[in-house]
C-alpha cells in the first residue's frame, strides 16, 4: 500500500517516514521505497510503498498504521476529526438484513456542487483524479480509515435498501461488464431491484452521474469469505472487495460516513444530511487466554505477561490477569481483529511484532542441508537474483501450469507441439507443463496489474519442460509493464524501458564477466515483438525484448511489457570449463543509489529516446533515466539515478551533475 506522511501526521507527531524505516521492518511492514512528492496546490508529501502482512485489513488503513506507530514509537495518537452533529435518523431507509452483512449504514446527504480541486484533501495522491469527485472523496476516506464507501445517485435508487442472499444470473456492473454470481451471494437490493453486489461492485442502473450531488452512501461491513467466494466465482478484481476480503471492522461504518461529511466541512462545501439508518449484527465477544508458558517459548525476558498487557493494551485490547498475573492473561480481542485474531498463537505474533523478532532465540537445526551439486550455477543465480532485486524487481514463485485457453493460444501460434499434457491434473487451470516464460511472466504481471500494483517488475527462477527433451533446463526469467497513461507517451516510454531492459540484460552479462564475450543477434520468437538472443560461442544462454500485442491481448494488458531469460544450464556449463573464474570479476556498484529529477522543454530538441542515449555515453555516473510526468507544454520531467562505483554521492557533486546535464542538455538544442 501507498502510505502518505501527510495523512499519518493528521494523528501523529513525525516528520518523516524515511526517518522510520526500520521501525517499519520491526513491526513487519517492509518498505518497499519513499519518494517525495509535491501536489497541485504547492503542498509536499512523502509517500511511503510499504509491503503489508498478509490477509491483514487492518493494514490497509493509514489510520492503524498511524496508531501502531504510536505504540513503537511510544508517542501520543490523537483522535481524527470527524462531524459530531446528531443524525436524523429514517428507519425506512434500511429493510432488512442478510446473515453475512454484518453491518449496513445508510446516509441521504445532498451537497452543493463542486469540483475535486475545491476538496482540502491531506494527500491527493490517495485517490483518482478522474472519478466523480464524492466517489474520489469515498475512496480517500477508503484508505484512509480502511472503510470501503459507495455512492448511489438518490435519483436512480428507491429506497428502502435490502440485503440478501441469493444467485445472480446477470448483473450490469458499473464497469459496463456483465457477471454471474453464485448462489448465497450478499446481494443489495432497493425496491426494484439489485444495486450493488455486497463488498464488490455496484450496479450500473445506480451510478453517480458526474452533473449528481445527491446521494444515498453506503458503508458496510460483510463476511471475507463470503466476499471472496463470490468474487472469485465472478472472476473479477475491485479495490473495495480486496479490502472486504480482508475484513472490514464492524465498528467504523459510522465513523467513515462522519469522516466523508467532515472533509466536506473542512473544504467549506455545504451539505445537508437527510437520513441515516445503521443496522448490525449482535456483536460476539471473542477472549482468549495467552499464557506465560507459551509466550515464554519466544520471549525469553521476566516479567513477560506484564510486557504483553502493556503491548496489547496500548493496541486496544482488553486484558485482564489471573490474581498475581503470574500464570495468564485473559485478552479480549476488539472488533477491529476478530478477522485477524483466532488463537493465542495470534497474540504472541502481535505482542513480538512490538518487542522484536530479532530476540526471539534461534533453535538449532535437527537436519542437514546440503549446496546443491552444481555449486558454481547456484552462486551464479543468487548474484542475478541480487542484482534484480537491487533494481526494483521482486521475485516470484508461480505454477509452471499451462490452462486449456493458454495452450489453444499456442496453438495459434504453432508453439504447442512440444507442449506435455498433464494426465491426472487436479484443476483445468493445471492442463499442461510450461514450455516458455513468456507467458507465465505476462500472467503474472497481468495479475499484479489487476492488483493495482504500479507498473510491476517481477523475476523467477524455474524451469521448462518440453517433450523429447534431452536436457534439463532451468531459466532465471522476468519482465516488467511500461507505464504509460497518456498516447503520447507511448513513444518515449518504450524507448527508456528498451533502455531500461538493456541495461538489466547488460548488467545479469557483467556480473558473470561475459559481457565482452557474448553476440548478439536479431531474435525470431513469436512471442516478441522485437527481439535478441544472446550467443556465447555457439550457446544461446540469453534473450530479451518487448513481448507481442498479441500475447498481452490475451491477458488483457493495456500496457507495453518487456521481458527477458537466462539459461543457466548452459552458462554453468561454460563458467565451469573456464574454473568459474568469471563469476567474481563482477564490476556492479554496491554503493547507494541517488536520484535527482529535472523538468525540461522538449521543443527544438531531438527525440526523447536519443536524448537519453546521449546523455548516458557522456555521463558515466547515470545509471538509469525515467520519465515521471509529462505536460501540455511540451515539457517533460526526467528522473536521473545516479551511482558510484566506489562512494556515495554529496550533496554538492549531485548539484553539480545537474548542472552539467541543464547545460548538456542546452547544447543539445544548439546543435539541432
Amino acid at each position: 500500500m501507498r502510505l502518505s506522511l501527510n495523512v499519518v501526521k493528521q494523528v501523529l507527531e513525525i516528520s518523516s517516514l524515511k526517518e522510520l524505516r526500520a521501525t517499519f521492518d520491526r513491526l513487519g511492514l517492509e518498505v518497499k521505497n519513499v519518494e517525495t512528492c509535491v501536489y497541485f496546490d504547492g503542498r509536499s508529501d512523502e509517500i511511503a510503498t510499504i509491503e503489508t502482512l498478509a490477509n491483514r485489513g487492518d493494514h490497509l488503513s493509514q489510520l492503524n498504521i498511524a496508531k501502531e506507530l504510536s505504540v513503537a514509537l511510544k508517542k501520543n495518537v490523537s483522535e481524527l476529526p470527524v462531524v459530531k452533529d446528531e443524525f436524523p435518523i429514517d428507519e425506512n431507509l434500511i429493510q432488512c438484513l442478510s446473515p453475512n452483512t454484518i453491518s449496513l449504514g445508510i446516509c441521504h446527504i445532498r451537497v452543493s456542487p463542486f469540483s475535486l480541486s475545491e476538496l482540502k484533501l491531506p494527500s491527493w495522491d490517495l485517490i483518482n483524479p478522474d472519478n466523480h469527485p464524492l466517489v474520489a472523496l469515498g475512496n480517500y476516506v477508503m484508505k484512509e480509515l480502511g472503510q470501503p464507501l459507495h455512492c448511489y445517485s438518490a435519483a436512480k435508487v428507491k429506497t428502502p435498501f435490502r440485503s440478501v442472499e441469493k444467485r445472480i444470473e446477470s448483473f450490469y456492473a458499473l464497469n459496463g461488464y456483465h457477471y454471474s454470481f453464485p448462489e448465497g451471494t450478499v446481494v443489495i437490493e432497493d425496491s426494484v431491484q439489485p444495486v450493488a453486489v455486497g463488498g464488490i461492485i455496484g450496479s450500473y442502473d445506480s451510478k453517480l452521474d458526474f452533473n449528481e450531488f445527491e446521494i444515498y452512501l453506503e458503508s458496510a461491513c460483510f463476511n471475507p469469505v463470503h466476499v471472496r467466494k463470490s468474487r472469485l466465482f465472478a472472476k473479477i478484481d475491485s479495490e473495495a472487495g480486496y479490502y472486504f476480503e480482508r475484513g472490514v471492522p464492524r465498528t467504523i461504518q459510522e465513523l467513515a460516513i462522519r469522516r466523508f461529511l467532515k472533509i466536506l466541512e473542512l473544504s467549506g462545501i455545504s451539505y445537508e444530511v437527510l437520513g441515516y439508518h445503521l443496522v448490525a449484527q449482535p456483536n460476539k465477544t471473542k477472549s482468549l487466554i495467552l499464557t506465560k508458558d507459551l509466550l515464554t517459548r519466544d520471549i525469553r525476558v521476566n516479567k513477560v505477561l506484564a510486557l504483553a498487557t502493556d503491548i496489547l493494551s496500548s493496541l486496544g485490547y482488553r486484558v485482564s490477569s489471573d490474581s498475581n498475573q503470574e500464570k495468564f492473561i485473559s485478552v479480549e480481542v476488539p472488533e477491529k481483529y476478530e478477522f485477524v485474531i483466532d488463537q493465542p498463537e495470534d497474540l504472541v505474533q502481535e505482542v513480538l511484532r512490538f518487542f522484536d523478532f530479532n530476540s526471539v532465540p534461534k533453535p538449532a537445526l535437527q537436519v542437514s542441508f546440503f549446496m546443491p551439486r552444481d555449486n558454481l550455477r547456484y552462486e551464479l543465480e543468487q548474484k542475478l537474483c541480487g542484482y534484480l532485486t537491487c533494481n526494483g524487481f521482486k521475485e516470484v514463485i508461480t505454477k509452471p501450469f499451462f490452462s486449456p485457453k493458454e495452450a489453444q493460444f499456442l496453438k495459434q501460434l504453432n508453439l504447442a507441439g512440444d507442449l506435455v499434457e498433464v494426465t491426472n491434473n487436479q484443476e483445468a487451470q493445471y492442463a499442461y507443463l510450461k514450455n516458455n516464460n513468456v507467458l507465465p511472466v505476462c500472467r503474472t504481471i497481468a495479475l499484479n496489474l489487476n492488483r493495482f500494483v504500479n507498473n510491476p517488475k517481477i523475476f523467477e527462477v524455474g524451469k521448462l519442460f518440453r517433450k523429447n527433451m534431452a536436457l534439463e533446463e532451468t531459466f532465471l526469467f522476468g519482465g516488467f509493464s511500461v507505464p504509460v497513461n497518456d498516447s503520447r507517451e507511448v513513444r518515449a516510454h518504450e524507448d527508456l524501458s528498451k533502455d531500461f531492459l538493456a541495461n538489466c540484460v547488460f548488467g545479469c552479462l557483467k556480473i558473470m564477466g561475459l559481457l565482452e564475450k557474448v553476440v548478439f543477434k536479431r531474435g525470431e520468437n513469436p512471442l516478441l515483438q522485437f527481439g535478441f538472443e544472446v550467443f556465447l560461442n555457439t550457446w544461446r544462454i540469453a534473450s530479451f525484448g518487448a513481448v507481442n500485442p498479441d500475447v498481452l491481448i490475451h491477458y488483457d494488458i493495456m500496457h507495453p511489457v518487456m521481458f527477458f531469460e537466462f539459461s543457466l544450464e548452459p552458462i554453468s556449463e561454460l563458467l565451469n570449463r573456464e574454473g568459474g573464474k568469471y563469476v567474481n570479476q563482477s564490476q556492479i556498484s554496491d554503493q547507494p543509489k541517488a536520484f535527482r529529477d529535472l523538468t525540461i522543454s522538449l521543443e527544438n530538441l531531438i527525440e526523447l529516446g536519443n536524448l537519453t542515449r546521449i546523455l548516458k555515453d557522456k555521463f558515466d555516473e547515470i545509471e538509469l533515466i525515467q520519465v515521471i510526468d509529462r505536460f501540455e507544454n511540451k515539457n517533460v520531467t526526467l528522473r536521473f539515478y545516479f551511482q558510484h562505483m566506489t562512494k556515495a554521492f554529496s550533496k554538492s557533486e549531485l548539484d553539480e551533475l545537474m548542472t552539467k546535464l541543464s547545460s548538456e542538455i542546452e547544447n543539445i538544442r544548439v546543435m539541432s
